[in-house]
Order: C-alpha cells, then structure tokens, then sequence
C-alpha cells in the first residue's frame, strides 16, 4: 500500500513540472512542444539566421533552413565580390601595351577612390591616342597630352566598363619605339542595333581583333583606371580592374 502511494506521488509530480517546463529551443533548430495538442508533431522551426551587413557591395540577403537545422547561408554579392573580399577590394593591373621606356610613367593604383565607381571616361586624340581620363565622384585622374578631340561616355550605377582594347604602332624604326595608336573602351550595355556600347579613338589597325584584342575583365568586375608612360601622347597604356563598386 506504502509502495502505490509514494508512486502515485511521484507520477504527480512529473506531470505538474512537465506542465510547468517552456518551450526548449533545442540545438537542431525545434522548439519542443510536442506537449501541446496543437503543435506540430516534429516541434516548430525557430529563425535565428545572422544577419549580413548591408555594404557598398549592396549585399542581398536570402537565406534557407534544412529539415531539422540550419543548413545554409546564402550571399549574392550583385558585383561578383567573395564573402571574404576585404572592405577595400584589391585593384589588379592588366598587361601594359606600347613602349615601356619611352614618355614618363604614371600609375592610378593608388589614385582610385573607394568604392571605384567610374562617372565618366574621356579618350582624347586624332590619329593616335592623345590623352586618357578617368572621372569619378570628385577625382579625376588624367594622362597625356592636349592634342586631337575629345570622345566621352558616362556611367551610371548599372554601366560600366568590361573590356578596353589597346593597340601600339611602330612610330620610329631607327629607335624601336611604340605610341599607343589606337583604344576602344566596351560597357556591358547592349546595343539594340546589336554588339555592345562603346567609345573609341585613334586609327585602327588591320585585324586589330587579332593582333590587339580586348582585354575583357572577369565578370562581375569593371575597367577602373589605367597604368602606362606619357608624354604629348600616350607611349604605354594597360588597364587597372576591380570587384565593381569595391
């Protein structure tokens, strides 16, 4: 008779501390509440996705949870820039074409504001390339001479520029020395008459497809600025890309 009533006690007693027990948010994502008559019969998923700071970047958050757990985190970075791309994205220069010797070097490395958002290209020149100039949000980076007219194209927050095509010309045989002669910058917008947008300026050379062919930057990244040597004209000019908007 002892024995039924001190079980009878103890089964009492559970009941009260399980009636009285919340919700526990268990490591697999649930919450317990298969107590409850109108819970769900494998508990309730809880959300506790970490947000992903809002960056120049323009970051867009989604996010998806596995059965039991969350499984993944996803980040869309719109201008191709790796979740572990430091705040200020490397620059990286492309090949330099022309004469590596002639005219006075100069170098937008380390000229080019953050984020390195291009407002406005400018190629100046007649027959050859005369002068080269980057805009951007109160910077402008410019190179070369007076000569020749100028030819512009501005950029907006969805424009920029993906490939820039360099050609050189042999302008003294005795000497071996080299002018850029000829330069065309393509943006990522479509013409609707077909190809892309473009500027261009100075003489085009004979399959210049072939002999000279753009330099077309990884997607997700844009033409930000130029390296080379100057003078009265541009002697040497190679492109200098980056994560676009970083």
């Amino acid at each position: 008779m002892l024995f039924h009533s001190l079980l009878s006690l103890l089964m009492g007693a559970s009941l009260c501390l399980a009636a009285a027990t919340p919700p526990i948010a268990a490591r697999d994502g649930h919450l317990r509440e298969t107590d409850s008559p109108d819970g769900p019969p494998n508990g309730a998923y809880f959300n506790d996705i970490p947000e992903i700071p809002t960056t120049p970047n323009k970051v867009q958050k989604r996010a998806s949870l596995g059965k039991s757990r969350l499984t993944t985190l996803h980040a869309r970075f719109e201008y191709g820039v790796s979740a572990n791309s430091p705040p200020r994205a490397q620059l990286v220069k492309g090949k330099l074409v022309g004469d590596a010797t002639e005219g006075t070097a100069f170098d937008d490395f380390n000229k080019i504001p953050r984020p390195a958002r291009v407002t406005k290209l400018t190629l100046r020149g007649a027959e050859r390339l005369d002068a080269i100039t980057f805009n951007f949000w109160g910077t402008e980076l410019r190179h070369g001479g007076q000569g020749g007219k100028d030819v512009s194209i501005e950029f907006g927050k969805d424009r920029y520029i993906t490939a820039l095509q360099v050609c050189d010309t042999l302008f003294d045989s005795e000497r071996q020395r080299y002018r850029i002669s000829y330069v065309k910058a393509l943006t990522n917008i479509k013409r609707p008459s077909g190809g892309f947008e473009s500027i261009e300026v100075g003489t085009r050379p004979f399959n210049a497809d072939e002999n000279c062919p753009p330099y077309k930057v990884p997607w997700g990244h844009a033409v930000v600025g130029v390296h080379g040597r100057e003078g009265d004209e541009i002697d040497a000019l190679g492109p200098i890309i980056a994560p676009w908007g970083g």
